[in-house]
């Protein structure tokens, strides 16, 4: 049974640390949104917890065919592995493992061949690396880029990079040439590209004096893009991610909240996930196929 919020939406204009949680559960729903005459509506279905373990589980992302996810995951070794869950069989196993490293934040690199992840490697230098699919051979890449803690990819050859510095910063890195070039600094951890039916941008959020976050754009260039209005992050969040339609959501609590590019002025209760017993939301990733939601859910401590 799907539970469903609907949201008007009027035709207005529109105006973090990097620290890890020591535990949280990956939480896998079903979820339709539906385009109304007025509005839109987000339904959502019962959900489980995929991962099950007592550690760290966390940053979920999808595999292009929807068919199964992959996450980060400590299963009480102290080292930090991938993880693979297939939805249709609810089977869980090892997708990538290093002796003497931690992988974090696997990523679905375009072009489907590689995913990237985040490499605690033996000397505690946090690189990125790419692990091929078919042959399961890895490569570091940007191999002078030390101190990566999380990345977002914007296109085959082109990746943005959030870098341990003080304060952090935002840098794109084209792997082929090895250039790189600053974006931005005092960054959040969070970032998607955004693919308009115009022109493609990375998202990405920025701290802002009085601590609080606020979502801007880069284009194709490594420039903030003057089109894109800023937007204030949900407070007290920083996590966002972007679904089949393009609509970013933020999490607070157990609740979704939902941003239309262009149209809202304020962000707009989508999907209240209290029912399930996820309580403190704060990874968020959706399917391309638009069918599925995954959630990290915080323990406390």
């Amino acid at each position: 049974m799907l539970r469903t919020t609907v949201l008007l939406v009027f035709l207005f204009p529109a105006a973090l640390a990097a620290q890890l949680p020591k535990t949280g559960d990956v939480w896998l729903f079903d979820y339709k949104y539906t385009l109304l005459s007025r509005g839109y509506a987000y339904a959502i279905g019962a959900g489980s917890n995929i991962s099950q373990n007592a550690g760290y589980d966390n940053q979920p992302a999808f595999a292009p065919s929807g068919q199964y996810l992959l996450y980060s995951s400590d299963r009480g070794d102290g080292q930090t592995d991938i993880y693979r869950y297939d939805i249709h069989e609810a089977k869980t196993e090892v997708f990538s493992s290093q002796k003497n490293t931690s992988e974090y934040s696997p990523t679905f690199v375009p072009g489907n061949k590689y995913v990237s992840t985040v490499t605690v490697e033996k000397d505690s230098a946090q690189r990125l690396w790419l692990y091929h699919k078919e042959t399961k051979t890895k490569e570091v890449v940007l191999p002078k880029k030390f101190g990566v803690g999380y990345h977002a990819w914007f296109d085959e050859r082109t990746v943005f990079l959030f870098l341990l510095t003080e304060p952090f910063t935002l840098v794109m890195g084209d792997i082929k040439t090895g250039q790189v070039k600053t974006v931005a600094d005092s960054i959040g951890r969070s970032m998607s590209a955004y693919k308009t039916n115009s022109y493609p941008t990375m998202l990405f959020t920025v701290q802002q004096s009085d601590s609080s976050f606020v979502i801007k754009a880069a284009n194709a260039a490594g420039l903030i893009d003057p089109r894109f209005t800023p937007i204030p992050c949900l407070k007290g969040s920083q996590d966002f991610a972007i679904d089949k339609e393009g609509n970013i959501l933020m999490a607070k609590g157990s609740k979704i909240y939902s941003w239309k590019v262009g149209k809202s002025t304020s962000w707009e209760e989508a999907m209240d996930l209290t029912f399930s017993g996820v309580k403190n939301i704060t990874r968020l990733a959706f399917d391309k196929q638009g069918k599925r939601l995954a959630v990290v859910d915080n323990k406390p401590e």
